[in-house]
């Protein structure tokens, strides 16, 4: 009974101590350097529903390699003279954080954890036809019967091909 105790109250430390390591960005929104046709900014990752990896990831570095990858697909997918405005309101990546041997966490998938991304956007075409929703939600239920891409085995794997469906759909997408 003891040992459960004990590592119930080491886990409850260490979820606790990832979460007060995480500041909160004076501005609320943090984005990428103005950079082309496409802007991609994002919440404070403190307050989306991703909170199992917290104690392993706590500065959040996957959030802005999320919203890199976005910008590049999304600067390939739109026609000419396009300009998208993304916004990342919230994010649930696929699986969840627990602890196995060692002590240490792992991402395990599951069918009941897919990625969730809850987003607003602003397209705007050459001829300047605006495209603009906001809340809109994302998610991929069947992401572990999708069959592996090629580099496969990179980070954020369902969550970048969440957005690159989604940006396949988006009007006059090439």
């Amino acid at each position: 009974m003891f040992p459960r105790v004990l590592a119930a109250g080491l886990l409850a430390a260490a979820l606790s101590s990832g979460c007060a390591s995480v500041a909160a960005p004076a501005s609320g929104l943090l984005k990428l350097p103005d950079d082309g046709p496409v802007s991609v900014s994002w919440a404070d990752p403190a307050d989306y529903r991703e909170f199992s990896c917290r104690m392993v990831d706590p500065d959040h570095r996957w959030v802005e390699e999320l919203a890199r990858h976005v910008r590049a697909q999304a600067e390939r997918q739109l026609p000419d003279g396009a300009t998208l405005e993304l916004r990342l309101v919230d994010v649930d990546r696929a699986g969840e954080c627990e602890p196995v041997r060692n002590g240490e966490f792992q991402r395990l998938l599951r069918d009941s954890t897919p990625p969730r991304i809850e987003l607003d956007y602003r397209l705007t075409l050459a001829d300047g036809r605006v495209n603009e929703a906001s809340g809109v939600r994302l998610t991929d239920l069947g992401y572990l019967q999708r069959l592996p891409t090629v580099g496969s085995g990179q980070s954020l794997l369902h969550e970048k091909r969440l957005l690159e469906d989604w940006l396949r759909r988006l009007p006059g997408a090439r």
